[in-house]
């Protein structure tokens, strides 16, 4: 079976154009992109060539998609039965019991950044924040 591989990938600014476009089988389209991981670094051709190489499945692939560009990252992208029955049952689950509740209210005490929500520095600490985060969460699920 062959694949469409693009030479210049789409989120390093490569379109859909002929000249653009090369033919591999599987093998040599996960490759393609763990050659361009080593090279540069994307987390796409990580993605893509251990998602194609078999090596990590779709659930794995659409979080690590959600990491890469949070919802843009997997705009367009239907979700396996599996994974949103998994999503509903945590959301099923999620229950703040008294002794969450005082923590966390104990822990705001005092608390003024909920005052600053739209403040461009609170922006930009929350935006560090969350890429630290998916980065351990990624290297946890990729086993890096």
């Amino acid at each position: 079976m062959k694949h469409k591989h693009h030479i210049i990938p789409k989120h390093m600014g490569g379109g859909d154009e002929n000249e653009n476009l090369i033919e591999l089988t599987i093998e040599e389209h996960a490759e393609e992109h763990r050659k361009l991981y080593e090279k540069y670094g994307k987390q796409e051709d990580l993605l893509a060539w251990k998602g194609l190489s078999k090596q990590i499945g779709m659930e794995d692939i659409q979080l690590m998609r959600s990491s890469i560009g949070g919802i843009k990252g997997n705009l367009g992208v239907k979700k396996s039965e599996n994974h949103k029955k998994k999503i509903s049952q945590i959301r099923k689950t999620q229950k703040w019991n008294s002794k969450t509740k005082n923590k966390i209210s104990k822990s705001m005490n005092g608390n003024t950044n909920s005052k600053n929500h739209n403040s461009d520095s609170y922006r930009e600490k929350q935006s560090q924040v969350m890429k630290e985060a998916w980065k351990r969460r990624k290297n946890k699920t990729m086993g890096l």
